[in-house]
């Protein structure tokens, strides 16, 4: 390594961007563990509530930067066949384990955050 690179160069924008990806890569944008029950959102997603009733997942989540985000919502340790899931406003719609473990494209619409 050249003398001085490590005070000439800074890697931590890059590392940090690598980080995220692995994360989306491995978790969604949106990601629902159910054996706790607990969910969480990446950026710019963020999930103000989480409810689960045996098939029915409810989740309130808001986008901080857009008007409407198309999101990638993954969920683990199903014990079900078949899940019908609610985003925020939006009409329960029924998926199967597979899709929920790979992964489905939902829409999460903005909202005012108080204090904004």
């Amino acid at each position: 390594m050249a003398e001085g690179f490590a005070e000439e160069r800074d890697l931590s924008i890059g590392t940090t961007l690598n980080a995220i990806a692995h994360l989306e890569q491995r978790f969604g944008d949106i990601h629902i563990d159910l054996a706790r029950p607990v969910a969480f959102g990446l950026d710019p997603c963020v999930v103000e509530k989480l409810e689960v009733n045996g098939d029915e997942v409810t989740l309130v989540v808001q986008d901080k930067v857009s008007r409407n985000t198309a999101a990638i919502l993954k969920m683990r340790n199903l014990d079900r066949e078949q899940y019908n899931v609610r985003i925020s406003d939006a009409e329960p719609q029924l998926f199967s384990r597979g899709d929920l473990t790979s992964g489905i494209r939902v829409w999460i619409a903005a909202r005012e955050f108080e204090g904004s």
